[in-house]
């Protein structure tokens, strides 16, 4: 699963007018917000504790849009190539031990470029279309 996130990591940059060094910029200062969200200490070095953030919002929003969108579906892709993947990977999602607070994955979705996001209804909106349509 850690090469599909990269995958997708990889796919969302493409689709933000950012480098990875700017993703790395921006989720630094979401840090300190981000680790009082949890209730138990997170033990992660700050480098670790960024690039989690980094890979598992990236990922989210990129696989919440592929499931609003067709587009860069393939067999290739873990999840929406195999059958029955995205119900596994919905049910992770809803562990709470594999939460990210929503700002980050709000913010995450607002880096998008403009051009990519036209069109494509609230952040809100995505996730319950992705919910009730994968169910």
């Amino acid at each position: 699963m850690e090469d599909q996130k990269l995958r997708y990591l990889q796919s969302f940059i493409l689709s933000t007018a950012l480098t990875l060094q700017d993703l790395v910029r921006v989720a630094r200062t979401w840090e300190e917000n981000s680790r009082n969200c949890y209730a138990e200490d997170i033990r992660l070095d700050s480098d670790a504790f960024v690039k989690m953030l980094i890979v598992d919002a990236s990922f989210l929003v990129e696989l919440l849009l592929r499931s609003q969108v067709d587009v860069n579906r393939g067999m290739e892709d873990m999840i929406y190539g195999k059958q029955n993947m995205i119900g596994d990977v919905n049910h992770d999602i809803m562990l709470l031990e594999n939460q990210l607070p929503y700002f980050v994955v709000e913010g995450m979705f607002g880096l998008l470029h403009d051009d990519y996001r036209w069109g494509l209804p609230p952040l809100s909106r995505i996730i319950h279309n992705h919910f009730r349509s994968s169910g």
